[in-house]
C-alpha cells in the first residue's frame, strides 16, 4: 500500500498535535516496512513556521519526503506598512475583502494542482489539522484530538475557533473515515459533527519510551534543580496554560491545602508554555499569596520532563475536557500517583489507577491531594495501577490499528 501522510503539523503545534503525528508516523514507519510513506511537506504553509522535530528521525527505506510548492494568500493587512496608520488599515481590508475570492481559486487552483501530482498513486491520504485536503479520488482519512472548542467555545479565542470550524466542516464533508483519539471523543464526533458511527474509528494514542521510572536519583536532581525544585517536594501539573486545563482550580486548591496546613516544604509547579487567556492565572497566584509556592518554569525541553514527572510527589491534571489527556499517561509511565478528572476521556485513560474528582469542586480537589500527600500506601498502590494503565498503550499498536483503517478504504 501506497500512504501519503501530511508532516506539515510538524511545523505548527508544539504540543500534544505535534507529538501525535511525530509518534505515529515513526511507529508506521517501523511496523509497516511493506507499505510505501509519501511524506507531504506543503512548502506555503511550512516555510512559515518553525519545525519541532528533526526530519531525519522519519526517514527510512519506505518513505520519502515530498516538498509541494504552491502559492500562499496574500493580504494587505498583513502589511505593516498598511496598517501602520487607521486609513491605511481601512483600504487594506476593503482592497482584501475585493480580491478575496479571486485570490482563494487562484491559491486553491495552485494548491490543488500541486499537491494531486505529489500524492499520484497513493492509496490513502491521512491530512492533518494544518493541511485539510482531500486528494482527487484518493480517500482522506483524518484524526480527532477533540471537540473542546465546539462545547467550550468559552475557553479558547477566535483564531482557535475558526481554524477548528474550519476542521469540523472537512470531517463532515470531506473525510471518508475518521480516527478519534478515544471513545469519548468518538461519541462526540459522532453525536456534535453527525458522522455516522461506521466511519469513526478509535485508535488511542500512548506515551513515549521515554516515560519510565528513573532509579538513579542524582538524574532526577539534576534535573529538578535547574527548576529550583527537590524531588519528592512539589505537586506538578503539565499542559499549556489556558482556561481548559483548569490550572486556577489547581492553584485555589493548593491555597486551600496550605491553609489546612498540608503544604509546608511543598510547591505547585505549573509546567508548561502560555496559550490564551492565561493572565487571570497569574492574577490570582498572586490575589492568594502563592507567589513564592507556585512555580511557572514555561515550555520544559523533551529531555527534562520524564525526570520533572518522577521527582514529583503528585502528578494532578484537573482538565475540563480532553479528548485524550496524554500527560495522564506519562506521569503513570514514570510511577508518579495521578489525580485527574472525571470527565470526559480522562476516566478512561486513567481506568482505575488515579483518584478522579470534579474539576470545578475545588475543596474535593483539595482533599484528594491532600489523601495522597497523607497516605504513602495510597500513593504506593496508585504508582502501581499506574504503571500496569499505561503499559496497555503503545505507539506500535497505535500503528497497528491505524493501517487497519487504512486498509479499510484500500
Amino acid at each position: 500500500m501506497r500512504i501519503g501522510f501530511d508532516i506539515t503539523a510538524l511545523y505548527y503545534s508544539r504540543a500534544g498535535v505535534m507529538y501525535y503525528h511525530w509518534r505515529l508516523l515513526q511507529a508506521l514507519l517501523h511496523l509497516g516496512q511493506e507499505h510505501e510513506f509519501v511524506l507531504l511537506d506543503y512548502l506555503p504553509l511550512s516555510q512559515w513556521g518553525e519545525l519541532g522535530v528533526a526530519l531525519d528521525s522519519l526517514s527510512a527505506p519506505n518513505a520519502r519526503i515530498a516538498a509541494c510548492s504552491g502559492l500562499k494568500d496574500r493580504k494587505l493587512t498583513r502589511w505593516p506598512l498598511m496598517t501602520a496608520t487607521s486609513l491605511g488599515e481601512r483600504l487594506a481590508r476593503r482592497i482584501d475583502g475585493w480580491l478575496e475570492p479571486f485570490w482563494n481559486r487562484v491559491v486553491d487552483w495552485s494548491m490543488r494542482r500541486s499537491l494531486d501530482r505529489a500524492l499520484a498513486g497513493v492509496d490513502v491520504f491521512h491530512c492533518s489539522d494544518v493541511l485539510l485536503y482531500k486528494p482527487r479520488n484518493v480517500p482522506a482519512v483524518i484524526t480527532v484530538h477533540d471537540l473542546s472548542t465546539l462545547l467550550f467555545p468559552e475557553l479558547h479565542v477566535r483564531d482557535t475557533i475558526e481554524m477548528h470550524e474550519r476542521k469540523m466542516h472537512f470531517v463532515r464533508t470531506q473525510a471518508d473515515l475518521v480516527i478519534a483519539v478515544s471513545e469519548n471523543t468518538r461519541r462526540d464526533v459522532v453525536e456534535h459533527l453527525g458522522v455516522p458511527p461506521e466511519r469513526v474509528h478509535v485508535v488511542y494514542e500512548a506515551a513515549d519510551d521515554q516515560f519510565q521510572p528513573i532509579e538513579n536519583p542524582e538524574a532526577i536532581t539534576a534535573v529538578t534543580r535547574r527548576y529550583g525544585l527537590n524531588p519528592g517536594g512539589y505537586v506538578l501539573t503539565v499542559g499549556t496554560l489556558e482556561p481548559r486545563k483548569n490550572q486556577i482550580r489547581l492553584v485555589e486548591a493548593f491555597h486551600l491545602l496550605s491553609q489546612w496546613g498540608m503544604t509546608q516544604g511543598l510547591k505547585l509547579v505549573l509546567a508548561g508554555g502560555k496559550g490564551w487567556l492565561y493572565e487571570n492565572l497569574f492574577q490570582r497566584v498572586e490575589e492568594l499569596g502563592l507567589t513564592e509556592n507556585v512555580v511557572f518554569t514555561g515550555v520544559v525541553p523533551d529531555e527534562d520532563l520524564p525526570a520533572l514527572m518522577n521527582g514529583a510527589l503528585l502528578f494532578v491534571y484537573p482538565s475540563l475536557y480532553e479528548g485524550f489527556g496524554l500527560p495522564v499517561l506519562e506521569a503513570m509511565a514514570c510511577g508518579v500517583p495521578v489525580i485527574t478528572s472525571n470527565v470526559s476521556s480522562l476516566p478512561e485513560v486513567a481506568g482505575d489507577a488515579a483518584l478522579l474528582v470534579d474539576p470545578y469542586d475545588v475543596e474535593g480537589l483539595a482533599e484528594a491531594m491532600r489523601s495522597l500527600i497523607e497516605s504513602e500506601e495510597i500513593r504506593a498502590d496508585l504508582r502501581k495501577k499506574g504503571l500496569v494503565q499505561a503499559a496497555r498503550f503503545s505507539w506500535e499498536r497505535a500503528a497497528r490499528e491505524t493501517v487497519r483503517v487504512y486498509k479499510a478504504l484500500s
